[in-house]
């Protein structure tokens, strides 16, 4: 059940995720369209972020960021600490809210 909850939770974020650049790389160079953040707040990443495909330390690994890769970010927390980011490629993730300056 928590699987298919996941799953489900997941498959809404990446429908609700607009691509904005068409950068692919984590680098620090990389932009998220800071402007274009709508409801989210623009953020940078803190060294070594890792996206996670959900909010739980269990779940599959998108990428690893470098230190102040722009990004947009959830206002509210997910789960036990987790903010819902979209990247500059238009992937959605979940990284640690520690991890976000």
């Amino acid at each position: 059940m928590r699987f298919v909850l996941l799953s489900l939770s997941f498959a809404l974020a990446t429908a609700c995720a607009t691509g904005s650049s068409g950068q692919a790389s984590g680098s620090a160079g990389s932009t998220a369209a800071v402007g274009d953040c709508g409801p989210m707040m623009a953020a940078h990443a803190g060294r070594g972020t890792v996206v996670l495909s959900a909010p739980d330390n269990n779940a599959n690994t998108i990428t690893t960021l470098e230190q102040g890769t722009d990004i947009c970010a959830s206002k509210e927390s997910r789960g036990f600490g987790f903010r819902r980011v979209r990247l500059a490629d238009g992937r959605v993730g979940f990284v640690d809210e520690h991890n976000l300056d």
